[in-house]
């Protein structure tokens, strides 16, 4: 019933999509089903402050939050927790907006430090792994000069890869999970894939006031040193928008652009690093979809057509001959937003990939083939699409991958 609601909801027919979610609720109720009360709860505040129903809101949301933190659901807890403050704004009651803001805010810290210390857990335990089955092996050797090479090898290697290890997991501790761009989006995925341990790819995302961000860079090369560029490019992310308070893409482009230059002294210097971007805006209360980009593009496919807004021809940082570099805002109509419609942003690897029976690139058009062909599909299932389609690709070549990778798609609420 709670996706029929969900359905009438998307057409418009709101009576209709509470009368739905106010019966998923009750069944959930009758069967002890605590996860989907909860749920159903969630859903019928959120659709209540819609309709300005802001005492029903407030009471299905409280009780939400009574339930998810007795079963310890933090994920839930991190939405109602949003959900609340925004009401509460509606409400012109600022001290309880800001005491669930400031909930939302610590509730996100604490989900984001568990998945990050999972994630170190899963590395080393797969290092301890590693080491352990390469000191069996060497254990089976008989000749000790060969041995003692072996483990001279094997020990400049491992400090190597200790290195490398832990500079993924410091890269890693810095991306977005996925949980915060669906957190503001209908669906969304994101294909990662470094060519490396580490990657010069990477994406940003950051939700400020009414206005979500999202960026995907590929910095100059791959490996160690295009991570320690997307850690510069991202400071200065966090800088330019969460400490500027820049929100138009085009003036973020500016002024990263600027910040490159001067953080690496490239008017002193011969270096010459920078970045590709794609940059995505998203305006909740107006409903504006913003973009800019620096040599990268945004697409997205609506009605079968696919439509291409080319990012600039001019990177960020590098060497600047012309006296100014500025950068284009392009505004997507509305108009041409429907619920299916699907927007991508990406690196140049998927396309560059070499391989097929041929050897040959991937290539521009066929990528966008693929994507008229399924884009209205649900977005993970998208991802897994992207995904078999590469790997089928480098396979019938037996290619290697030979840049990092990185493709977003989402579609709006």
């Amino acid at each position: 019933m709670q996706e029929l609601g969900a359905v009438y909801e998307t057409m418009g027919d709101l009576d209709k999509a509470r009368q739905y979610y106010a019966d998923s609720l009750a069944l959930r109720q009758a069967i002890n089903n605590r996860q989907g009360v909860i749920a159903s709860l969630i859903v019928l505040g959120a659709l209540d402050s819609r309709l300005k129903a802001y005492g029903q809101a407030r009471e299905s949301l409280h009780k939400a939050l009574e339930l998810a933190e007795q079963a310890q659901a933090k994920l839930k807890m991190l939405r109602i927790c949003q959900l609340l403050a925004r009401l509460y704004k509606a409400c012109q009651d600022p001290w309880k907006a800001l005491q669930y803001f400031e909930q939302y805010i610590a509730l996100k810290e604490e989900i984001s430090g568990e998945q990050n210390a999972t994630q170190i857990k899963n590395i080393k335990t797969l290092f301890d792994l590693e080491k352990a089955q390469k000191e069996a092996e060497i254990e089976r050797l008989q000749h000790v000069e060969l041995k003692q090479a072996y483990e001279r090898i094997e020990s400049q290697n491992n400090n190597i890869l200790d290195s490398l290890l832990y500079a993924k997991r410091i890269q890693e501790a810095l991306l977005p999970s996925l949980q915060e761009l669906t957190n503001y989006t209908e669906q969304a995925f994101i294909f990662f894939k470094p060519k490396d341990i580490v990657s010069g790819d990477f994406y940003w995302v950051h939700h400020t006031g009414n206005q979500l961000v999202l960026a995907a860079v590929d910095c100059t090369g791959h490996g160690v040193p295009g991570a320690f560029m997307s850690l510069v490019a991202n400071d200065l992310l966090n800088d330019i928008i969460l400490t500027q308070h820049l929100c138009r893409p085009d003036l973020i482009l500016n002024a990263l652009h600027l910040g490159i230059r001067k953080l690496l002294k490239q008017e002193e210097t011969q270096n010459r690093d920078g970045m590709d971007m794609a940059l995505l805006a998203i305006d909740e209360t107006h409903q504006k979809v913003q973009f800019a980009g620096a040599r990268n593009p945004l697409w997205y496919v609506s009605d079968g057509q696919l439509t291409e807004i080319k990012g600039d021809r001019m990177s960020i940082g590098g060497e600047q001959r012309e006296q100014e570099r500025k950068f284009t805002n392009h505004v997507i109509p509305t108009a041409q937003i429907k619920d299916t419609t699907s927007f991508y942003l990406f690196s140049d690897g998927f396309q560059d990939q070499f391989g097929g029976l041929a050897g040959k690139k991937f290539g521009k058009t066929q990528l966008r083939d693929l994507l008229v062909k399924i884009y209205r599909q649900p977005l993970d299932e998208q991802r897994q699409i992207l995904l078999e389609n590469f790997e089928k690709w480098i396979v019938e070549a037996q290619e290697k991958q030979i840049d990092d990778m990185l493709f977003i798609g989402l579609r709006l609420k």
